[in-house]
């Protein structure tokens, strides 16, 4: 799903760059699909390879750097606010989203399960508690 969002976005700059307003909006609406279709796989990646004890800590994590992001998208757009700067705003969107597919595709080749390193999980000597 992030190659259709990338795939979409670069459609997007060129149909915005050529003055084609239709057809950037219609790239704008495929990036959005590619966009909800990566929003679900990520979420199962997490559920699958965070372990139990550790997933309120990543996902509050998570929660916190998504809301960073989404200030900081707001402040561009702050800075960036006439309709001829906007096109600043098209090229960091597609800088980021070629960014977010580079880095996902060499992490799903190296192996999406090395994700686990990341998260420190309790030895097999240690006992587990429940309701604690």
């Amino acid at each position: 799903m992030i190659i259709l969002q990338a795939a979409a976005v670069l459609a997007g700059v060129t149909a915005f760059f050529y003055g084609l307003p239709i057809a950037f909006l219609g790239a704008v609406l495929l990036s959005r699909l590619g966009l909800y279709g990566f929003t679900l796989g990520e979420t199962e990646i997490r559920q699958r390879t965070i372990p139990d004890g550790q997933r309120g800590l990543v996902n509050g994590t998570f929660a916190a750097l998504s809301s960073f992001v989404g200030l900081s998208i707001t402040g561009m757009s702050m800075l960036f606010a006439t309709p001829e700067k906007f096109g600043v705003l098209v090229a960091s969107s597609t800088t980021a989203v070629a960014i977010a597919a580079i880095l996902f595709s060499v992490w799903s080749l190296n192996g999406p399960m090395r994700m686990a390193v990341f998260v420190s999980r309790p030895s097999p000597a240690e006992p587990r508690r429940f309701g604690a």
